[in-house]
Formats: structure tokens, C-alpha cells, sequence
């Protein structure tokens, strides 16, 4: 749980804590400093006074150089728990005397006599990392140095003086937070009760419109947001009933507009409807006529020998005419169809080889006009898929033509195929004419919507449309890519047949 969705009591009780546990360990560290300074300088005075005791009772058995009675005198010392070790030497370093504690307490002599020791002749005092303390101080005789004396304190001492110190700290300051604790949640949960009793009015407020909330000896803050909640209730009750009134205008409205709308949308279904109905027949009914048109048109070209040059070019323009329109009329025929769910497809193995060939044979004359070349990468390759094998060639048709009438002249289309993500073949029909502005991509795909009108480029804008619906009825997708000045390549993909 974050620790802002704790109460403003128990947020600030932490805070609070946390500031007082911060202050009493830094407080706390200060005077468990101070006191072990202190302990350390009161061990260092008694060590002074105890050199300084020392020093005036050997001088003389030092200058008379009776060493024993100096060891028999240090060996008095033993009750001074304080001292771990005492070092004696004369004025060349040489070791006098030498006593240690040993691990029971007891002060002995080392026997080293006569071992060279650093020393010097001032007084030396120092602190060292373990808590030892060591005091140096010469030994005189009439004014002249004949030694120097060394004491060094047991750290031990100093040590379980820091753990006792240490424990007291802990145990007061411990104390000291659990009572401060109590006392500042107690304080807190009173003088914010009526802080609870604010937002508790406040989550209710909607449901208690009109009410007031009044609290007694509330501090000046509480008091100014008391009367702004009491302000805010009175408000949303002259509001609710305000948009009681125009909820039930605005749920007027929108029956009427629904009612409108549901007319509408009838009439839109009929409308299309009509039009699809009146496709369907035009298409029927114009080709008739326009078969006998081609019909009389190819039985003039048969009398070629009765006819001159000019007159068969005429005849020729008669039936490619002919032919074009009744594409067209095809085409808006399967718009139709598409349009009123009546465009059915038998989907079978195909070997797309076949297909393949047909559609370039039947779109290579047209190539061969423009100068174009047609580059097929497919065949050989045995590929087999899903389809209907009369629309797969109408698929193919259609995006040859269309990448004959867009390409530039003496240009090359480019037919491969490669494997594509769920066993399916994505098929890829490429030009390099002057390709598409990546705005105009998306209006590819709609009826009539043609975008070179400015070139006078054949045709009625519904072929893209036709063939995207045909894929996706055979359960394929469809799309383009294009780069101006390069080139369009239309690509579309098939379940393969495993």
C-alpha cells in the first residue's frame, strides 16, 4: 500500500517519528561520544597521576641501577586494573623492566632485558584504535633524563564502558519514543476528529445534497473548509434539480433523433438497394446488345478483303470498344453482386502456375503495345493454394492491367512469391511507374475513387475494389506498397495447399 492512502493521523504520526527516531540517534551518538571522551580522559588522568607516582619512586633505584627493586616496585601495581602493561627503558632504548597481564588478570614480567625498544624523552599521550591509551613520561634524576616510562590502559575497559554506555542509549531513547509515540497519536486522533468528520460528510455529499455539517471548536483551517462543503451542498442541490430537468429534455431529444435516424438509415438500406437492383439489371440488359455490337464488329473484320485500311481501323476501334465496355459492364455487375452478399466463390487447390500463365498470355499484347516487359518469377516453383481459379485469374487480371495502364513507358512488371506467416503465399505484382503518394494509399480501395484522372487513364476506379473483396472472400488479405518516383507493387496472400 502506498503511503499516501494511510489517514493524514497516521501519515503524520510516521513523519513525526521518523523526525524524532532521526534527531535522538544523532543526539544519542553526541553524547555516547561525549561520555566515552569522558571516560577516556579520566582513564588518561589516572594514568598520568599513576606515571607521575611511578616516576618519583624509581628515579633513584634507576640512577643507583637496582633494577629489581625498580621490577618489585612496579609489581605493586597490579591492583591498578587499569594498567595492561608497564615498559621501563633507559635513555639508549634498552629495556629495564617490562611486566604484562596475562590472560588471568595477573601482572608478570617479560624477562626481555636489555632489548632495544623505541623511545623518546617527552611526555607522549595517544589514542589508539583498539581504545588503548598510552602515557610516556622520562624518568629524571637532578634534572638529568637516565629513562622513560611507559603505561598502556587495558582496552577492554574502555570497551565494555562503550557497551554499558551504548545499552543505556538505546534502552532511554527507546523509551523515549514509545512515549512520545502514544502522546502524538492520542494528540493527532483528537484534534483531527474533526477532519474525519469533514470527509466523511465529503464522500457522502452527493447522496446528501442540502445537508450541513457542523463541528464545534475546530480549528480555523477545518472551520474555513467546513463552510466551503456546506457551500458546495447547497450548490449541488440546486444543480441536481437543474439537471434533472434537462436530462429528461435531452432523453426527449434523442428519441426523436433515434426515431429520425432509424428512418433514415431505412431509407438509406432501400436506396442502395434500388441501386444495386438497378445495377444488376442495367448490366444484364446492356449486354445484349453489346454482344451483337461485337458480333457485327468481328463478322466486318472477317470481310477484310471487301474493305479498305481506313475502314478496318474503324472496325477495330468499333470492337475494342466493344470489349472495354463490356468489362465494365462486368465489372459493375460483380460490384453489385459484391454489394448485395450475391458474390459467391468455390474454393479449391489450384495450381498456381496455370492461372498464372493464362492471365500474363491474355494481358501480353497490351505489355508488348507500352513497350513494357513482363519479369514472372513464380513458375516452376509448383506453388498451390486455396482458391477460386476463375476469380484468382480476375485477381491477376486486374492488377496486371492496372500495373500496365500506371507504369512508364518501356517500363518491366515484376511477378514472385514468397512463403508468408501462418502457411500462407504472399503474391507480389510490381511496376516502376511514378507510384503513389502514401495519402492517396487508402482511397485505393474505394468504389470509383480513381486517382489519375489528370492522365485520362482508362477505366472506372471499382477493379481495386473488386479484387480486395474477392481476395477476402478466398480468405486472403490484400495491400499496397509505394514509393513516388519508384514504383507501386500490389501484394496479396493465399492459404497454401500443404
Amino acid at each position: 500500500m502506498s503511503f499516501y492512502r494511510y489517514s493524514l493521523a497516521t501519515q503524520l504520526s510516521i513523519v513525526m517519528l521518523l523526525v524524532l527516531l532521526v534527531a535522538s540517534i544523532v543526539l544519542g551518538f553526541y553524547d555516547y561520544q561525549r561520555e566515552i571522551d569522558n571516560n577516556r580522559n579520566s582513564k588518561l588522568e589516572t594514568l598520568k597521576a599513576v606515571s607521575s607516582g611511578i616516576v618519583t619512586a624509581i628515579q633513584e633505584d634507576i640512577y643507583k641501577g637496582d633494577y629489581i627493586s625498580v621490577e618489585h616496585k612496579l609489581l605493586g601495581l597490579a591492583k591498578v586494573n587499569e594498567i595492561a602493561s608497564i615498559l621501563v627503558h633507559d635513555t639508549d632504548g634498552r629495556i629495564i623492566s617490562e611486566l604484562r597481564r596475562d590472560p588471568d588478570g595477573v601482572l608478570l614480567p617479560t624477562y626481555r632485558y636489555g632489548l632495544a625498544e623505541p623511545h623518546g624523552r617527552d611526555e607522549v599521550v595517544t589514542f589508539h584504535e583498539d581504545d588503548t591509551i598510552v602515557t610516556r613520561q622520562p624518568v629524571k634524576f637532578a634534572g638529568v633524563p637516565i629513562a622513560c616510562i611507559d603505561l598502556y590502559s587495558d582496552p577492554e575497559i574502555i570497551s565494555r564502558v562503550k557497551d554499558t554506555i551504548l545499552v543505556d542509549l538505546v534502552k532511554l531513547i527507546s523509551f523515549a519514543l514509545l512515549l512520545t509515540s502514544i502522546t502524538i497519536i492520542v494528540f493527532l486522533n483528537y484534534r483531527l476528529r474533526a477532519l474525519k468528520k469533514i470527509t466523511d460528510f465529503s464522500i457522502a455529499l452527493p447522496r446528501a445534497a442540502g445537508e450541513q455539517v457542523v463541528i464545534d471548536n475546530a480549528p480555523s483551517e477545518i472551520r474555513t473548509l467546513m463552510d466551503v462543503l456546506n457551500w458546495a451542498s447547497s450548490e449541488i442541490k440546486t444543480h441536481r434539480a437543474s439537471l434533472l430537468d434537462q436530462n429528461e429534455q435531452l432523453e426527449e431529444r434523442v428519441s426523436q433523433r433515434t426515431n429520425e435516424l432509424a428512418v433514415a438509415l431505412k431509407q438509406a438500406e432501400e436506396a442502395s438497394q434500388a441501386k444495386t437492383e438497378f445495377l444488376s439489371q442495367m448490366s444484364h440488359e446492356l449486354r445484349t446488345p453489346m454482344n451483337s455490337i461485337l458480333g457485327y464488329g468481328q463478322l466486318l473484320q472477317q470481310q477484310e478483303d471487301n474493305l479498305n485500311a481506313e475502314q478496318m481501323d474503324s472496325i477495330k476501334e468499333i470492337v475494342d470498344a466493344g470489349w472495354h465496355l463490356l468489362g465494365l459492364i462486368s465489372d459493375i455487375l460483380d460490384l453489385a453482386k459484391i454489394e448485395s452478399g450475391k458474390l459467391a466463390v468455390e474454393i479449391e487447390a489450384v495450381n498456381l502456375d496455370d492461372v498464372l500463365q493464362h492471365s500474363v498470355s491474355h494481358i501480353k499484347s497490351l505489355a508488348d503495345k507500352h513497350g513494357i516487359e513482363i519479369i514472372e518469377n513464380i513458375s516452376g516453383h509448383g506453388h498451390k493454394v486455396w482458391a477460386d481459379p476463375g476469380r484468382l485469374k480476375q485477381v491477376f487480371l486486374n492488377l496486371l492491367s492496372n500495373a500496365v495502364k500506371y507504369n512508364s513507358e518501356n517500363g518491366r512488371i515484376t511477378i514472385t512469391a514468397e512463403p508468408s506467416v501462418n502457411n500462407t503465399l504472399r503474391i507480389m505484382v510490381s511496376d516502376c511507374g511514378e507510384g503513389i503518394a502514401e495519402s492517396d494509399l487508402a482511397k485505393l480501395f474505394i468504389s470509383f475513387e480513381r486517382l489519375n484522372k489528370v492522365h485520362n487513364t482508362e477505366g472506372t476506379g471499382i477493379g481495386l475494389v473488386i479484387t480486395k473483396n474477392i481476395i477476402e472472400l478466398m480468405d486472403g488479405v490484400i495491400g499496397v506498397e509505394s514509393v513516388p518516383g519508384e514504383g507501386t507493387t500490389f501484394w496479396f496472400e493465399l492459404r497454401l495447399v500443404n
